[in-house]
C-alpha cells in the first residue's frame, strides 16, 4: 500500500526568495485541497492510504504534491510538501 503525506510547515512571513506565483491562497484552492491542507495545518500532516481515497481526493493530493510551493491562509504562511511512500503498513 502507498501512504500519502502532505505537510504544511509554518514559516515566518512571506518567503522573500520566492516570486508571488509560488504562493497560493488557501481561499483559491478547490474544496478537496482546502480540506487536505486544513488537516495538514491542524495535525502537522495529512497522512492516508492513497488507494483508499476517493478519486477526487487522490487528484487533490496529487495536485498538492506536485506543487511544492507556499500557502497563504489569512496572514499566515506555510511551506507545502508532499510525498507518496511505498510501504506495507497503512
Amino acid at each position: 500500500m502507498d501512504t500519502t503525506i502532505v505537510k504544511a510547515t509554518p514559516i515566518d512571513g512571506p518567503p522573500e526568495e520566492q516570486n508571488s506565483s509560488d504562493i497560493i491562497s488557501f481561499a483559491d484552492l478547490p474544496t478537496e485541497e482546502q480540506e487536505i491542507t486544513q488537516t495538514a495545518i491542524e495535525e502537522t500532516e495529512y497522512r492516508k492510504c492513497y488507494f483508499d481515497l476517493p478519486s477526487a481526493e487522490q487528484d487533490a493530493v496529487s495536485s498538492l504534491e506536485s506543487r511544492g510551493c507556499y500557502l497563504k491562509r489569512g496572514e499566515e504562511y506555510y511551506e507545502l510538501s508532499g510525498a507518496v511512500l511505498d510501504d506495507a503498513i497503512c
